[in-house]
């Protein structure tokens, strides 16, 4: 459980950056919260994420209120909704990782969540649970490192250091190598962001919500 003091922390943290934040004490109150957000009718898209399932959003989405962009779709065009998605009204996606210091750190494969967060839709909501929050960027690496590559590695069975061994190859490389790189052919660690202070206030909206969700 998120203590009090421990939610007023990073909520200040990350307003002061200028994102917007809510945190929620389970996923059943997001449907409402959503409802509050989003206009029907809206040009929804949303980024690869385990949580946006995990937390009923892609249910949520594909409840006909919205156009939604479903990369999920049988025989989805994924590249042509990538592309569109820079145009969507609402994007949706989730962090590898919350810092205390206000900071959203991500890392992809691809490349697309990461891209249209930073930049295109009009606004961004990261879904995240309280098991992404930590300290700092230095653990925030780790994070990714020793749990979300990994178990994401495991799940697409792709042929990486991690998944073999369960840490990052990393773990043997100059410490001034974020990545794995060469060590991995089918790596998912291609994109690395920090997301800090953003220049347009409450465009990229954290909603934190109590639990365990994704990777």
């Amino acid at each position: 459980m998120l203590y009090m003091d421990k939610q007023k922390e990073i909520r200040q943290a990350f307003e002061r950056n200028n994102f917007g934040f809510t945190y929620l004490e389970n996923k059943q109150e997001l449907p409402a919260l959503l409802d509050g957000m989003m206009k029907s009718g809206s040009v929804v898209s949303v980024g690869g994420s385990m949580t946006l399932f995990e937390t009923g959003v892609i249910d949520y989405l594909r409840s006909g209120r919205f156009d939604f962009l479903d990369r999920y779709a049988e025989n989805a065009d994924t590249k042509k909704i990538y592309r569109e998605s820079f145009f969507a009204d609402y994007y949706l996606a989730s962090a590898n990782a919350l810092t205390m210091h206000g900071e959203v750190y991500m890392v992809d494969g691809t490349g697309n969540r990461v891209a249209a967060t930073i930049y295109g839709p009009d606004k961004v909501f990261l879904i995240c649970g309280t098991n992404k929050i930590v300290t700092d960027l230095n653990e925030a690496v780790y994070r990714v490192e020793s749990t979300a590559a990994p178990l994401n590695a495991k799940r697409l069975r792709l042929k990486t250091f991690c998944n073999e061994n369960g840490r990052c190859a990393q773990n043997g490389l100059d410490e001034r190598n974020l990545m794995c790189g060469f060590r991995c052919s089918e790596t998912i660690c291609c994109s690395t962001a920090v997301l800090s202070r953003q220049k347009v206030k409450e465009r990229i909206h954290i909603i934190l919500i109590e639990g365990n969700f994704g990777y």
